[in-house]
């Protein structure tokens, strides 16, 4: 077999938060373990607070190697990401210092344009130029339509948008969308060949997330609903909290909202609005081990997706995490999410922004006695079609159709 040289292009990667980060690291996870070599050039972590740590200040460029990958991190301002406005500049300025690593790259066989949106395309055909290796193009989300459609793009800038897009689109070999839906937009809107498109979903380290069965929550009188992972714009916090006032009157149901980003302070402000005694907040940092505990010690866990087309369409990797801790799972979802959650039987399914909806759902999955097996159903899914090596695989098909074209 012919092991691949892997040049990855990614301003987020480990130790960044968020679900690009955890995306392009679980993929390469699953690459090394296929015997392929990686190289990935990458920003000095900073996302989503904007803080460089002291290690790499003042410093243009830092490279770190591990193992069968080395890792080639570039500057960038210190800047939070939060806004529409600093997140573009943050693009373009990766797009540009993301090119200062071009002397100290090997040749690679294939390059894999990971993160962020369209904008790591254009490093991409630069080192592609210098070393002809074919581009590889990841689709995590779609811009500019998501952003478009949260009101952040009038219509003029939406079109420069979806030029960019397109020419993104058009530069690369092949193209990896987390979901089939993506897939379908690439096709009807942008006139991609569907041949060029191989869907490949978000993996999870299914060694790593595992559903322990030590773990005993049998007596403890409290029904523990968990949302864990970015307090985004993505993410429909208000129904959560309008559910929560509903059932203030039981004293067994609880809700924990753990993670950080830039909704913190709206649901905390909205928290002491309702005057909800049933609903923690929590900002604090855990290291993997203790995420996973919190996780498994959850009577259910929560994914509240907004209601906006181009996000519900993507696939979160917290819902892969999720099933792979075999708790059940409830998901306010109309798109991918809801599809996977419903062919796994693995939760129960709300419409999005139906409050009331989350509260029949609660009540419902409290009374169930039989929902742990909706949990070990969670888990099965997540290793028979979203362990690393699985989407490692796929992955691996894409590139070399990619080379071998």
């Amino acid at each position: 077999m012919h092991y691949l040289h892997i040049l990855v292009i990614c301003q987020y990667h480990p130790p960044d938060m968020g679900g690009g980060s955890k995306r392009v690291s679980n993929a390469i996870s699953g690459l090394e373990k296929l015997g392929h070599t990686i190289e990935v050039v990458t920003a000095f972590p900073q996302y989503p607070h904007g803080k460089v740590t002291k290690e790499y200040r003042r410093k243009i460029l830092i490279i770190e190697n591990r193992s069968r990958k080395k890792v080639i991190r570039v500057w960038m301002p210190s800047i939070a990401h939060s806004g529409f406005f600093r997140r573009l500049l943050m693009y373009i300025t990766f797009a540009i210092t993301s090119l200062f690593a071009l002397p100290v790259t090997q040749r690679p066989d294939v390059i894999w344009a990971a993160n962020p949106n369209v904008f790591s395309s254009f490093p991409a055909v630069f080192f592609s130029i210098i070393t002809r290796a074919p581009i590889v193009r990841n689709v995590d989300d779609l811009w500019p339509e998501t952003a478009a459609h949260l009101g952040f793009l009038s219509k003029r800038k939406q079109k420069i948008g979806e030029a960019i897009a397109k020419m993104a689109y058009t530069l690369s070999k092949r193209i990896t969308p987390i979901s089939s839906a993506y897939s379908k937009v690439l096709i009807h809107k942008y006139g991609v060949n569907p041949d060029k498109i191989h869907t490949v979903e978000v993996g999870v380290d299914t060694d790593v997330f595992q559903a322990n069965t030590s773990v005993d929550t049998s007596e403890d009188p409290h029904f523990d609903i968990v949302y864990s992972g970015l307090l985004g714009i993505a993410y429909d916090f208000e129904t959560i909290l309008e559910a929560a006032a509903e059932l203030q009157n039981d004293s067994t149901i609880r809700f924990l909202i753990r993670g950080i980003g830039e909704m913190e302070s709206s649901i905390r402000n909205r928290i002491i609005d309702l005057n909800l005694a049933n609903v923690t907040l929590s900002s604090n940092y855990l290291e993997r081990d203790d995420l996973i505990q919190l996780l498994l010690k959850a009577d259910a866990l929560l994914l509240p997706m907004t209601p906006n087309y181009y996000s519900d369409i993507g696939l979160p990797t917290k819902l892969l995490e999720y099933m792979a801790c075999g708790r059940p799972i409830l998901c306010i979802s109309s798109g991918e999410s809801a599809r996977i959650v419903k062919e796994a039987n693995c939760g129960i399914i709300v419409p999005p922004r139906d409050s009331s909806g989350l509260v029949t759902a609660i009540l419902e999955l409290k009374g169930n006695i039989f929902r742990n097996q909706l949990g070990k159903n969670g888990r099965k899914y997540s290793e028979e079609y979203f362990s690393l090596e699985k989407i490692a695989v796929k992955l691996e098909a894409a590139f070399h159709h990619a080379i071998n074209e």
